[in-house]
């Protein structure tokens, strides 16, 4: 089970880089990115009606840690097509008051679950029996919207809220972050738009430059975070760096290099000044 799981989780994280790299609008990369998380669901669900977990152990590990994996993907991306497909073309505080609107809804979410979010926090596990095994004696499934958690087969009391606990805290960062860029777009002078250098290289190598600069701590003596890294780059470079946690984890699995554009640069670095010193 664990070797099947992960290897479809791979393929399907996989599948998600290509998309962020190659989809050249948020709502064609989002729409694209549901639906092969949904692709991905669908064979997991097929796969463990049919399997016999060995133990109690296996059955929770499945439905505490494996399947909410999948659903944080499958409920983020559907949350952020509906966002970003009514996300108004106004005015910035027009913008901030959209995206305020869905925050507090998130929130909202969270102070309802606010036993079972902490019980996630907090690594808990005295419940566990009762919460991730099927059909447990004494309490009654009430599945959520998801039609695949409507089978009784693939769902437990509480496997879905952990996937949308976890996706909802994606979905917040992520708003978080547009609000944030929203905050530090300040007027240009005219002059200033015109001489525009555009970034014409992969949006992953990019991505690959934004965590470079974290990990070697050059902005604000080291204490600038990700994000406010990323979007300046974004805003210096006018290439749309959306979702770049999950670039990363394609970088972090790459089979060759995980630094290829850093090696790139350094190679070419070394090149330009060997051919300086043999001109000069």
């Amino acid at each position: 089970m664990k070797v099947f799981s992960n290897r479809l989780y791979e393929q399907m994280n996989s599948a998600l880089g290509t998309i962020n790299i190659e989809a050249d609008s948020m709502l064609k990369q989002t729409e694209s990115s549901y639906r092969t998380v949904q692709e991905a669901m669908q064979e997991l669900k097929g796969f463990i009606i049919e399997y016999s977990f060995k133990d109690q152990q296996e059955e929770i590990h499945f439905f505490k840690n494996i399947k909410p994996r999948f659903l944080k993907e499958l409920i983020f991306f559907e949350e952020l097509y509906y966002i970003e497909s009514g996300r108004p073309v106004a005015s910035t505080k027009e913008v901030q008051r959209y995206l305020n609107i869905h925050l507090a809804h998130i929130n909202r979410f969270f102070r309802r679950n606010h036993n079972l979010h902490t019980y996630y926090l907090m690594g808990e596990d005295h419940k566990d029996h009762q919460y991730f095994t099927r059909q447990p004696p004494g309490l009654r499934l009430k599945p959520d919207k998801y039609y695949l958690d409507m089978d009784i087969r693939f769902s437990t009391l509480h496997s879905f809220k952990f996937g949308r606990i976890q996706a909802y805290q994606k979905l917040s960062e992520h708003l978080q972050r547009a609000f944030a860029n929203l905050n530090q777009k300040l007027p240009i002078p005219e002059t200033a738009l015109k001489p525009k250098l555009k970034w014409t290289a992969p949006k992953v190598s990019l991505v690959e430059l934004v965590y470079a600069f974290k990990a070697a701590g050059v902005f604000n003596n080291g204490t600038a975070n990700i994000n406010e890294i990323a979007a300046l780059l974004e805003e210096v470079f006018q290439r749309d760096l959306s979702d770049f946690y999950r670039t990363f984890q394609e970088i972090r699995i790459r089979k060759k290099s995980r630094t290829a554009f850093m090696e790139l640069l350094q190679s070419r670095l070394y090149q330009w000044m060997e051919d300086a010193d043999q001109a000069g």
